[in-house]
C-alpha cells in the first residue's frame, strides 16, 4: 500500500482547499491508498528564517516526518494576489530536494472565475521545480462555486470527479512504476 501525503496549503479556518483536500483523502482510502494529511490551517509553521532552531517547532517535525513516509505528495493551494497562499511558499522554505527524491508530486488549486488558480499552480511548479520535484503535468483549479460549507457538491462537480480520480490513477501508476524502478 502506498502513502500519500496530502497537504492544505489554505491557512483559513473555513477553506474550500480544505474541503479538496478533505474529498481528495477520501478518493485516495478508496483506491486503497494510505493517505494522511498536513493542513497549514491547524499544523501552523513559524515563519522560516533560515535559522537551525526554526526545525525545533513540533509541526515542522511533523511536516518532515509525514514526508518522508510519503511515496508521493498532492498539495492543495488557493491563489493569493496570483500566486499559491504565503503559508505554503513559507512551508516549502522548510524542505530542500532531499525531502522529494524518488516522491511523485500531484497539484490541485481552488480558485474563483473563470482563470482563476492557474497563476498559483505556475507559481507553486516554479517552487517545486527549485526542489527538483517530480510534477505530473496533469494539473486541476476547482471553482470555488462548486463548494459549499467547505465540501465540494459532488452532484454539481461530476466533470471535476472524473478529473480528480484520472489524476490520482495516474499518480498511483506512477507511484508503482517508481517502486520498481528503485528496486531494480
Amino acid at each position: 500500500m502506498s502513502n500519500i501525503l496530502i497537504i492544505c496549503g489554505s491557512p483559513r479556518k473555513n477553506a474550500n482547499t480544505r474541503g479538496l483536500s478533505t474529498k481528495l483523502k477520501e478518493l485516495l482510502v478508496l483506491k486503497g491508498m494510505n493517505a494522511t494529511t498536513f493542513d497549514l490551517g491547524s499544523e501552523r509553521i513559524p515563519l522560516y528564517s533560515g535559522e537551525e532552531s526554526d526545525y525545533n517547532d513540533s509541526n515542522v517535525k511533523a511536516l518532515i516526518q509525514k514526508i518522508s513516509m510519503a511515496d508521493a505528495v498532492i498539495i492543495c493551494t488557493p491563489e493569493y494576489h496570483s500566486a499559491m497562499s504565503g503559508a505554503l511558499k513559507n512551508m516549502l522554505d522548510y524542505l530542500n530536494g532531499n525531502h522529494f527524491i524518488n516522491k511523485q508530486i500531484a497539484v490541485f488549486g481552488v480558485a474563483g472565475g473563470g482563470k482563476g488558480g492557474i497563476n498559483a499552480l505556475n507559481n507553486l511548479r516554479t517552487t517545486l521545480r527549485s526542489l527538483y520535484c517530480n510534477v505530473l503535468p496533469e494539473q486541476l483549479i476547482i471553482d470555488s462555486s462548486l463548494f459549499e460549507d467547505n465540501r465540494l457538491k459532488e452532484k454539481d462537480a461530476e466533470d471535476y470527479l472524473k478529473k480528480i480520480n484520472y489524476i490520482l490513477e495516474k499518480l498511483i501508476i506512477c507511484i508503482e512504476k517508481n517502486k520498481i524502478t528503485i528496486t531494480k
